[in-house]
């Protein structure tokens, strides 16, 4: 599908949105500034709320109207899932895709490891998709082995843009089914997205590639998954921002082997952000992130932020990242948008 965007600048923002003891959801915007605000790509990763559903309230803030391109629920583990369905239902129509855990209906009818909460986004996912209607059916994807991808090109002052979400799990066909004889921790069966935006010139008869941005979104993926994507790609070299996964814990330790080294350039280091959300557990130390862990990622990205600063005094907060990104010069910042979110 390719659209026609008469504008001259675009830039990328990205919202991480943390709970105090736990949940997560994220917030990726495309949009243009001049010649007037435009949004021209919108996508939620998981959602969660406590009092307040700040994804929700972030979207009607900034979509005015405009339907969801993407939504995706990586798996069915509580922290991901919580309101996740009635942003489904208020922000998405027959021109949204949304992708679903592979297994949702095995994950559905068996004694999984969900609350009572979950199992009924389950079901009410279910029964959209029984629906069979052209819209159900155009609009659920599975996260099945990469087979499930979501690609837009546009055409933006006078050059091609495209936008490609891969999704990465290791799941396939046979797997998904096993899950009707096995029990499975929910993260199991957890996706990590990868996005990447590039540009296409042609110039004196040849095409031009140039990559304008690149970000791994890692959930709540773990070993299994890990291994699979470092089989698929051995490291993403040119990463520009990474969304740590399970919350920074060192269960998805390995996913640090996938970013390469940061790089000094002209006079400082190139923009490679890491960022995380937290989560009260019974280990040591009380909460995740680890800290170990996180000064690891200092070494390979130039900043790493939380939505609460003070996680490792054992003070719990909530707080929302905001990173902004001039796609066309790939000049960023990032800031604590609300709460109590900062860099570590």
């Amino acid at each position: 599908m390719t659209e026609f965007l008469n504008i001259k600048d675009l830039f990328l923002e990205i919202y991480v949105i943390g709970y105090t003891k736990q949940g997560e959801s994220v917030l990726i915007i495309l949009k243009s500034n001049v010649p007037e605000e435009k949004v021209v790509f919108s996508c939620v990763i998981d959602n969660y709320y406590e009092e307040v559903n700040h994804t929700e309230v972030l979207l009607e803030d900034i979509l005015k109207g405009r339907k969801l391109d993407l939504l995706c629920w990586s798996h069915p583990c509580m922290d991901h899932s919580k309101g996740i369905y009635e942003i489904y239902s208020k922000f998405c129509d027959c021109n949204s895709k949304v992708i679903l855990p592979c297994a949702l209906p095995n994950i559905a009818k068996n004694e999984n490891d969900v609350s009572d909460n979950t199992y009924d986004i389950l079901e009410s996912f279910e029964s959209e998709i029984k629906k069979a209607d052209d819209c159900a059916r155009n609009t659920f994807i599975y996260a099945i082995n990469r087979q499930g991808f979501f690609t837009k090109d546009y055409i933006f002052d006078s050059k091609n843009c495209r936008l490609k979400v891969s999704i990465l799990s290791p799941m396939d066909t046979s797997i998904a089914r096993q899950s009707y004889d096995k029990k499975y921790e929910n993260n199991y069966f957890s996706a990590a997205l990868l996005f990447e935006i590039e540009k296409t010139s042609n110039l004196s008869r040849s095409k031009t590639i140039e990559t304008l941005f690149k970000g791994i979104f890692g959930s709540d993926a773990e070993d299994h998954t890990i291994d699979f994507i470092i089989n698929e790609y051995e490291t993403i070299e040119d990463v520009n921002y990474v969304k740590i996964p399970h919350h920074g814990s060192e269960s998805s330790a390995k996913f640090i082997n996938l970013i390469g080294t940061k790089e000094y350039v002209d006079g400082a280091y190139e923009f490679k952000i890491g960022t995380t959300t937290t989560k009260k557990v019974k280990n040591q130390y009380g909460f995740i992130p680890s800290e170990q862990l996180m000064e690891k990622y200092k070494k390979k990205l130039s900043q790493v932020w939380c939505t609460n600063k003070d996680i490792f005094k054992a003070e719990f907060n909530s707080g929302v990242i905001k990173t902004t990104i001039n796609l066309l010069d790939m000049v960023g910042e990032t800031v604590a948008y609300s709460g109590n979110a900062g860099e570590l």
